[in-house]
C-alpha cells in the first residue's frame, strides 16, 4: 500500500489543479449527457450506467495521478519581508 501512496503522492501546480479540475467537471458533463442520450434512445438503464461508469474510471485515471502535464508552471514565491525593529506603517 506504502508503494501505491508513494506513486500517486506528488506535486501539483495551481495552474495543474485548475486544468484537472476543469478536465473533470468538462468529461463528467460530457459523460452524463452522452450515457442519457445513449440510455434513453436504446431504452437501457443499464447501459446508461455502464457507458457512465467507463467515462468515470477513464476521467478518474486522466486527473488523479500527478501527471507532468499537471507541474509545467513553477510558483513564484515573494520573498521574507523586513525583519527587526524597523517601523510599520500603517
Amino acid at each position: 500500500m506504502d508503494a501505491i501512496s508513494k506513486r500517486l503522492e506528488g506535486k501539483i501546480d495551481f495552474r495543474g489543479q485548475r486544468l484537472s479540475d476543469r478536465i473533470q467537471q468538462e468529461s463528467l458533463v460530457f459523460a452524463a449527457v452522452a450515457a442519457f442520450i445513449v440510455g434513453w434512445l436504446l431504452q437501457s438503464l443499464a447501459l446508461t450506467l455502464y457507458i457512465y461508469t467507463f467515462f468515470f474510471v477513464v476521467t478518474m485515471i486522466i486527473c488523479i495521478p500527478p501527471w507532468p502535464m499537471y507541474n509545467r508552471h513553477d510558483t513564484m514565491w515573494l520573498s521574507d519581508g523586513p525583519k527587526g525593529n524597523e517601523k510599520k506603517t500603517q
